[in-house]
């Protein structure tokens, strides 16, 4: 009887977990569309399924298992499973920590809620909310040494292969598991070692396993650690409307300090420490997702703050040494309810999310009764697989027969972004640039790796091209180097009104030779300088934007403002300041034969213009230099 109980008691927890992810299940999508998104999640599972070399993106070679598009078998099988453990991994860290204030049965409630209303959250979000949400439990002491020693290897292999499913979640998860084993207080460094070999041996493993040579692995973590660094500056936005969920950030934050300092109450100093930097640097993650970026996004940090802080308030409401009769425990009980209201709030506000919506599972167990049956049979899942490329094929794509022979039996990148089109149209030898979507080209060296590349023996022999831009940018000044490799190594051999065909051909540029340089301060007109001939591109090497002593601080901390290059008068465009250097083309002859909407920039003069506020230099350098086209 006693051998039951325990069992019972053993399996109740991933038990209720495993219908906390049933109840809040995200659903397969077998209907994928085009844009932005949809194309780099079609290109993370064609990497996979293809074997090829890992990308340079925010996501790695196995960032396919967090995007459940139905594009091959075996990766979306793959991807729902990860998608369900995750929400399971989820729930099981919540019940484990709140059954001890709450008990079991409205532990699992309150998880459900959670989980449920954390549902706009990207699947690495989660699972740092739930590295986080354990490493406190683990912080806390009331735990075995053999739970302890299970959670250390836990977290080391989630840590190394999630630095390959998105880095930047994995770089949170190595930290926070780190100081999480070096402090538990029972093994010291033991657990730390352990933590940091499962970590490196999970990543190593992770990285073999998807077909790329070890001794890549290097270079791939230096060009994720440049896109991870460059996208403060590159890609900071303030939506309008949101600017006032900063300040409820702010208050949100001295909340969960007050939290989990109360808490923490009564801990040995240095598990009290290790709960601080795990909470600062979840939340420095959380805070540079939600607002660097400031759109939507600010519902991952106020989803993850709701999470977390619903975790410590429970700990502060049964925290040990506390008085335990009288009123004190129902006023513990009482702040801590008003406390996970108060972060609740905020969630709801920028999310849009109703409350009778949270709390109903119907849908997601509908979804689950949809999903479920097409994953387990192979034939429905081709089925399914096949409608969704029909649909993108006749819906939004639609390229031409003169496109389709253009690009038939040639090696093909898609500029800028749009991949999915190689998934769409299997024919197509899909051969992208390094950074493949050339916007996240944020530095000077991803856009260099780009121009060396098409350069290079292996450029694609075709480049099929759309004129689309992000944030009111110019196409052509995204990966600005490689921009100037496409004019020079590649000539127009199908225009339409949408798509563009490119053909390699041998190199029609000489040497770039120096013409002027203006020293001016933001805000000034500079006129393009005149030119010896009309057949040659003119670049404009932008520098000494990012040279104040503010703006790595401030991209470090939040994010730099923008700036911006206005053309003639009347075209301005949102510029990098980190690629700037490497030459925007501001002039460009008929000579290359592009169509319109497809013809490079030209202007006569240029004005360079920046956002309010320090950080960024007023003094700039402005390098002009000319490129002969020769044919």
């Amino acid at each position: 009887m006693q051998g039951g109980v325990a069992v019972a008691r053993r399996v109740a927890t991933p038990g209720l977990a495993l219908v906390v992810a049933l109840m809040t299940w995200r659903d397969v999508n077998f209907r994928p569309v085009d844009s932005l998104d949809p194309s780099w999640q079609a290109a993370l599972h064609m990497v996979a399924h293809r074997g090829m070399d890992a990308l340079v993106f925010t996501y790695g070679p196995l960032g396919f298992v967090a995007q459940g598009v139905g594009y091959y078998p075996w990766t979306v099988a793959l991807s729902s499973a990860y998608l369900c453990g995750v929400g399971m991994v989820l729930g099981a860290a919540l019940i484990s920590v709140l059954r001890r204030t709450i008990g079991l049965p409205a532990a699992a409630v309150v998880a459900f809620v959670l989980v449920s209303a954390t549902r706009d959250l990207g699947v690495t979000d989660q699972v740092v909310v739930a590295v986080v949400v354990a490493a406190f439990g683990l912080l806390r002491g009331d735990h075995s040494v053999q739970a302890e020693r299970i959670l250390v290897v836990a977290g080391g292999v989630v840590a190394g292969t999630h630095v390959l499913v998105k880095f930047n979640a994995g770089v949170t998860v190595l930290g926070v598991g780190a100081v999480t084993a070096l402090l538990v207080g029972r093994r010291g460094w033991r657990s730390e070692a352990t933590f940091l070999g499962t970590a490196v041996g999970s990543l190593v493993a992770g990285w073999v396993a998807t077909g790329n040579g070890l001794g890549r692995l290097v270079g791939f973590l230096e060009r994720s650690v440049q896109v991870a660094s460059g996208y403060s500056q590159a890609m900071g936005i303030e939506a309008d409307g949101r600017g006032g969920y900063a300040t409820v950030a702010a208050l949100v934050t001295v909340l969960l300090v007050a939290l989990g300092w109360a808490a923490s109450r009564g801990w040995p100093r240095d598990r009290r420490l290790g709960l601080a930097a795990t909470g600062a640097l979840s939340f420095y993650a959380a805070f540079k997702l939600g607002f660097v970026r400031h759109d939507s996004h600010d519902v991952s940090f106020f989803g993850e703050a709701l999470v977390v802080g619903t975790a410590l308030a429970a700990g502060a409401a049964s925290r040990a040494g506390a008085p335990t009769v009288g009123a004190w425990p129902w006023i513990r009980r009482a702040v801590a309810v008003v406390a996970t209201i108060a972060l609740l709030v905020p969630l709801l506000s920028a999310s849009k999310l109703k409350i009778p919506r949270i709390l109903d599972p119907s849908p997601a167990l509908a979804r689950v009764g949809d999903d479920l049956p097409v994953l387990a049979s192979k034939a429905s899942m081709d089925r399914a697989i096949a409608r969704g490329r029909t649909n993108l094929v006749g819906r939004y794509y639609k390229l031409s027969p003169a496109i389709l022979g253009a690009l038939r039996g040639h090696t093909v990148h898609v500029h800028p972004w749009e991949a999915g089109i190689a998934w769409a149209y299997p024919d197509i030898r899909w051969r992208p640039l390094p950074v493949f979507q050339e916007y996240t080209a944020y530095t000077a060296d991803l856009d260099r790796l780009n121009a060396d590349f098409l350069s290079g023996p292996r450029a694609p022999e075709r480049i099929l091209t759309q004129e689309l831009s992000i944030d009111r940018r110019n196409v052509d000044w995204e990966s600005p180097a490689a921009m100037v490799a496409i004019a020079c190594h590649y000539r127009e051999v199908v225009a339409e009104v949408k798509w563009q065909v490119l053909e390699r051909v041998p190199t029609r540029c000489g040497p770039a030779l120096p013409l002027a340089v203006v020293k001016a301060s933001v805000g000034d007109t500079v006129p393009v300088p005149e030119t010896p001939g009309r057949e040659v591109l003119v670049i404009a090497r932008i520098s000494g934007l990012d040279n104040s002593v503010f703006y790595g601080l401030r991209s470090a901390l939040w994010r730099a403002p923008e700036v911006h290059v206005t053309l003639n008068g009347r075209r301005r465009y949102r510029i990098v300041p980190g690629t700037a250097p490497n030459g925007l083309v501001v002039r460009a002859p008929d000579r290359l034969g592009f169509s319109q909407p497809f013809k490079l920039e030209s202007a006569t003069f240029l004005r360079v213009s920046q956002q309010e506020g320090i950080g960024l230099s007023s003094h700039l350098s402005i390098e002009f230099d000319v490129i002969p086209v020769l044919n």
